[in-house]
């Protein structure tokens, strides 16, 4: 019965039952919905980690835009973006079920991904704001500039935006939100840490895959682009828009065998226990946060790795933009190699460096592993921007730029 249902996949889910048997205790009748849910989570996965370089590159080389782009990016146009998705998402699930929620919030961001290759940026001069745009550079003074390109080129803005929300909300809200209500207690504990190992090794597939497509020649009688970049953009997302579709498949079948049916089996020794509501205030929350020296920390903590996390991207992305000129498949090539290198490190130190850390070292310890990291691997990016050290130092420019992408 399983055979015939999966067709293709059947050879694919056979080894992965395999591997389950010897790494994960997930019972045999579970897993065909864990391997679905497995192949969601890293299609899901798959296509931020392939957008996540492109958003980036596209900015970088907007005219007039750049990295100091970025930081105008996130207050202006990620922001009110998932403000207006949340709002979207609430009306959505007032106003039908689960699934038609989980349908309709993914065709909204592939929609507008096939909308913004197809129509958008091939004619992106065209729909381009050029005369509120030019209103907006002569009011604001030359160190703004980068801001008015975004709304010339509003089409590069909304795209960001929606690939920076697409982890958030696909991933985090309507993946997990799904496997948290069709879970029991047992079920999670065997097949999260698997979930998040999916997602993780997308990163490694999503950099072979970019790569491949940016050392593909150019083909002037191509039926796209006019340029390199145009075509190399134009195949990745073809193939972004291709594992949409699959995932859009993959839930079809969830949904089809049954699988996203909630689970519930109330635990016998658990009491409903009975709580006033109370309502809080922001200022309410400033105070209660004053007044705890551990929640103080905590704040200063989550702060200060925010400020250095946005300094240090857009440091990071104007090398990224200055070493490859105007490179740009060049620069969409190599982001995506950071990508790849930062999902297979981060999947070996979820596996292996943090457990035995955490069983031997202690939270502490474990908790110092990124402000080091950081630490380190920041001297020797800050070192590289000393003007004239890449004449006499020309291999440690490019190893200052591999060490710049640590903070991702």
């Amino acid at each position: 019965m399983v055979k015939n249902s999966l067709g293709f996949f059947y050879p694919f889910f056979e080894m992965f039952g395999r591997l389950l048997g010897w790494i994960y205790p997930v019972p045999k009748e579970d897993r065909e919905r864990v391997f679905v849910l497995f192949l969601l989570f890293f299609s899901v996965a798959f296509v931020y980690n392939t957008l996540m370089p492109l958003k980036k590159s596209i900015i970088l080389y907007t005219p007039g835009a750049g990295a100091e782009a970025i930081t105008y990016l996130k207050p202006f146009a990620v922001t009110p973006g998932s403000i207006l998705l949340t709002w979207y998402f609430l009306f959505l699930n007032r106003s039908t079920n689960r699934d038609n929620v989980f349908w309709i919030m993914l065709l909204t961001f592939v929609g507008y991904f096939a909308l913004y290759t197809f129509v958008l940026s091939p004619y992106r001069e065209f729909f381009a704001l050029h005369s509120l745009a030019d209103l907006l550079s002569n009011a604001l003074p030359a160190s703004f500039q980068a801001a008015p390109s975004l709304l010339r080129y509003w089409m590069h803005t909304i795209f960001y935006a929606l690939v920076e929300l697409w982890s958030t909300t696909v991933l985090f809200v309507l993946l997990w939100g799904l496997v948290n209500e069709i879970s029991s207690k047992e079920q999670a504990k065997s097949t999260y840490a698997l979930f998040t190992v999916g997602a993780n090794l997308s990163s490694v597939f999503s950099g072979l895959v970019i790569s491949y497509i940016s050392k593909l020649p150019y083909n002037p009688n191509g039926l796209y682009g006019s340029s390199p970049w145009d075509q190399s953009f134009f195949r990745i997302m073809l193939v972004v828009i291709a594992v949409s579709v699959l995932i859009l498949s993959l839930y079809a079948y969830l949904v089809y065998k049954g699988h996203t049916a909630v689970f519930y089996k109330p635990d016998a020794q658990h009491k409903p226990t009975k709580f006033e509501k109370k309502s809080i205030s922001i200022l309410d929350c400033f105070i209660e946060v004053f007044r705890s020296k551990n929640l103080l920390y905590l704040t200063m903590i989550v702060m200060g790795y925010n400020l250095v996390y946005n300094l240090s991207d857009v440091a990071f992305n104007k090398r990224v933009q200055l070493s490859f000129a105007n490179d740009v498949v060049g620069a969409n090539a190599f982001l995506s190699y950071i990508q790849m290198y930062v999902g297979v490190i981060s999947t070996f130190f979820a596996l292996v460096v943090t457990n035995l850390s955490l069983r031997y070292n202690g939270w502490t310890a474990t908790a110092l592993f990124t402000p080091v990291i950081y630490l380190a691997t920041g001297v020797f990016f800050y070192m590289a921007q000393i003007p004239g050290l890449e004449h006499w130092m020309p291999a440690f420019d490019m190893f200052a730029l591999y060490a710049g992408a640590a903070h991702l």
